[in-house]
């Protein structure tokens, strides 16, 4: 879990960071002395001034961990459009990696980086996007108003204590602290309670699930061809595309999830999409036969429960969410400390019927020889 949301997060930097660098000409270099051409008016003194350091890990260093740590000299788009770093090292050497090789950590450093030099100077796009449709509406302008007006009066804060508040804002340049001072929320809160989040271009010109389909890659290959890494991946996957879904159609997902009661249009398209990614990404079994299949389930029956005959079926047919409530069911089976109720016979009954049907659709020959076969066992 904790992996899925740092590969958000890495995700996400790493995009900040390459808009950045494409809205510059594709390089931001020599310690931000230029725009759009690498190795110019270099003065290495400049290295020890401002630019963060990076960790770097790369299996050929012959260094502990294989990482090592070097100044940020040059941020780059190569002729493949792939973001990479030139390091300035200990030495005075230069060298390039590709950001895949830098440490998360280091990531956001030079993120906040060409924030505080005004490089980027507001990666919220999707707040941007909503200040110009507010703007650009003369009714939610007012509307605006009106509602800053309705917290202003209903804040019943001491006015001593908001105005120190406010001072204090005010000096740290802090625009955020300046309205929660004077009406007890956010700026961002009081836009948001201005205007409505819709999802509308999420399906303009195609479904959901279209757009998230079309921003997969060809061939995944995953580190261990199991089904617990291979879920995980995709669920990974499915973030990643997730954001990038959102990024292109200017839905900010968090601003809906916020008046919406935390439901987001992705959740029922969860399982979906995970489930096409796990297809996708299992590799072709050198797997055995619908006949072998068919020949093995007595064995399987004998040597486990009617629950790993279900389980080796969901496998054969990828059906991985399937798969995965068989397998915790002969695993309950199988304990002594759980006892099996008449409603877990009657689930069981019914996503056997489910596995039978989603076979039956493509193969029913296959879906008929099943149903015998488990009707015999």
């Amino acid at each position: 879990m904790y992996e899925n949301a740092l590969a958000t997060i890495r995700g996400r930097v790493i995009f900040q960071i390459k808009k950045a660098v494409t809205d510059n000409g594709n390089c931001i270099g020599t310690f931000l002395r230029n725009k759009g051409e690498r190795y110019r008016e270099s003065n290495e003194q400049d290295m020890y001034d401002n630019p963060p350091i990076a960790i770097v890990y790369n299996k050929e260093y012959n260094t502990y961990g294989k990482a090592k740590a070097a100044t940020v000299y040059d941020l780059f788009l190569n002729a493949d459009n792939q973001l990479f770093l030139t390091l300035n090292g200990e030495s005075g050497e230069d060298f390039d990696e590709p950001v895949t090789a830098i440490s998360t950590e280091s990531l956001v450093r030079i993120l906040q980086w060409l924030h505080k030099e005004k490089v980027i100077l507001n990666d919220n796009i999707y707040f941007n996007h909503t200040l110009k449709k507010l703007e650009e509406d003369e009714a939610l302008c007012e509307k605006l108003m009106e509602t800053l007006q309705q917290q202003i009066d209903s804040d019943d804060e001491p006015l001593d204590k908001k105005a120190r508040s406010l001072i204090d804002a005010y000096r740290n340049q802090d625009i955020e602290r300046v309205m929660f001072a004077i009406c007890g929320w956010t700026f961002h809160t009081i836009v948001y309670k201005t205007i409505d989040i819709d999802d509308h271009a999420l399906h303009e010109g195609s479904t959901l699930l279209e757009k998230m389909q079309a921003k997969l890659h060809p061939e995944y290959i995953p580190e261990k061809y199991n089904d617990d890494t291979i879920y995980e991946m995709a669920l990974t996957e499915f973030l990643r595309i997730k954001d990038a879904v959102c990024l292109e159609c200017l839905f900010d997902e968090e601003a809906f999830q916020m008046q919406n009661g935390g439901d987001t249009p992705f959740d029922e398209l969860k399982d979906e999409f995970c489930e096409l990614l796990y297809k996708r990404m299992l590799p072709e079994k050198p797997s055995q036969s619908f006949e072998t299949l068919l020949g093995s389930l007595s064995l399987i029956a004998n040597m486990d429960s009617g629950h790993g005959v279900l389980e080796a079926i969901a496998v054969h047919y990828r059906f991985s969410k399937l798969h995965e409530y068989f397998k915790s069911m002969r695993e309950k089976v199988l304990s002594e400390e759980y006892f099996v109720t008449d409603q877990d016979l009657e689930q069981l009954k019914r996503k056997e019927r489910e596995m039978l049907d989603e076979i039956r659709k493509d193969k029913p020959d296959e879906a008929e020889q099943l149903e015998e076969a488990l009707r015999n066992l």
